[in-house]
């Protein structure tokens, strides 16, 4: 472990993943079938690491759509040198988005300073519950793939909740998705003006997305997207933290 201060250690590395192995390995999981991608900075101080658990029924959504699935995944964000703090994020990958669009409702930020052991079981106990919460996370898709959206109620949507949570410029481009498939940027004025009443220009073209959407599960991967391009990593979970909440206002 890194030291900053006598009361602030920062974990390593590889005691984080040894932390999650061990918690999956308390759970009988098969560790040869887990798959883990890391990445570090060019001398160490940051990693990321996205474990993303065996094609199991317990961890996979087969039915998103034409030879698609969804897949559970723990993703962890450390630091040894002080510049962020240790961050975990449960959700479910899928496969068929390069860029992984990610749904979960086990969401981990241990953003306060680490105190050592206490910090590290900490995580391996969330780690635990994350797992036990993923029946609950496949009955909710289910549902949301059940449940239709019309297109006038989803754009009421977007011009009130999307931009008051997440502002103008984003809705504009959740509704650029969730109507055209291809994310947008606003043209010409924007102040005072509701997202359906700005002008675009298309940009790229989102996987995964089968425009227009018509159920909450669509929304969800739309707003996964948009959640997914933030710049800082504490954006990009706390944005992604919010994707149900969004739904939630729109599931009535």
């Amino acid at each position: 472990m890194g030291v900053v201060s006598k009361n602030y250690r920062l974990v390593d590395h590889h005691h984080i993943v040894r932390t999650v192995q061990q918690s999956l390995a308390n759970r009988k999981l098969d560790l040869g079938n887990v798959r883990v991608i890391a990445e570090w900075t060019i001398h160490g101080e940051r990693a990321h690491f996205s474990i993303i658990f065996p094609p199991e029924e317990h961890f996979t959504v087969g039915t998103v759509g034409d030879k698609d699935e969804m897949r559970f995944r723990i993703e962890v964000f450390n630091s040894v040198d002080g510049s962020c703090r240790l961050m975990a994020i449960a959700g479910w990958l899928r496969f068929v988005c390069t860029n992984g669009l990610i749904i979960g409702t086990a969401l981990m930020q241990l953003q306060q300073q680490h105190r050592q052991q206490l910090e590290v079981e900490e995580l391996g106990r969330r780690i635990g519950e994350a797992i036990e919460s993923t029946w609950s996370d496949k009955a909710k898709f289910e549902r949301w793939m059940s449940v239709g959206v019309e297109q006038s109620v989803l754009v009421r949507w977007i011009d009130s909740e999307v931009r008051s949570l997440w502002g103008v410029k984003a809705a504009v481009r959740v509704l650029g998705i969730a109507t055209g498939g291809w994310d947008v940027e606003p043209v010409g004025a924007i102040t005072n003006r509701r997202p359906s009443e700005i002008r675009t220009n298309r940009i790229i073209e989102v996987p995964g997305v089968d425009a227009p959407v018509s159920n909450l599960f669509g929304v969800s991967q739309v707003l996964s997207w948009v959640a997914s391009q933030r710049g800082e990593i504490s954006e990009d979970l706390q944005w992604r933290s919010q994707v149900q909440e969004l739904v939630a206002k729109l599931d009535i």
